[in-house]
């Protein structure tokens, strides 16, 4: 969520900040539908980013532009590929209802995450380079 709202903040196009928007709001709604399965299965719940995604959001934070775009863009393709093929292989294992029914709500949100994010990273580059 801490880098959607750099996006909306930093992005350029229209496009990167209305992912960024969008970010924000479906990781924040997936958060919320989470945290009381995790409490069910004693997860306790992270309350710091991940190493690599704060390095990520340092990152962006020294950026702006066209930089900043396709930075932001090109990690988040990355990380929902990651959590696309994640959540496929996690489905078939799921355990319980109530984290199966989350799985089965989220993994195609996902997709239409890295989808839109794999559009706009083609535009990022077609207007970058000119075309």
């Amino acid at each position: 969520m801490v880098a959607g709202a750099k996006a909306q903040e930093r992005g350029n196009s229209t496009e990167v900040r209305q992912f960024g928007l969008m970010m924000v709001d479906d990781h924040y709604q997936a958060n919320r539908r989470l945290i009381p399965i995790a409490e069910v299965y004693n997860v306790d719940w992270p309350t710091q980013l991940a190493p690599s995604f704060r390095k990520l959001v340092d990152k962006l934070k020294g950026m702006s532009g066209q930089e900043f775009e396709r930075t932001y863009i090109d990690a988040m393709v990355e990380a929902h590929r990651k959590d696309v093929d994640s959540y496929q292989k996690m489905a078939d294992k799921a355990e319980g209802r109530a984290l199966k029914q989350y799985i089965d709500t989220t993994l195609p949100i996902l997709k239409g995450h890295l989808y839109r994010a794999e559009q706009i990273a083609q535009n990022l580059e077609q207007t970058q380079s000119g075309e």
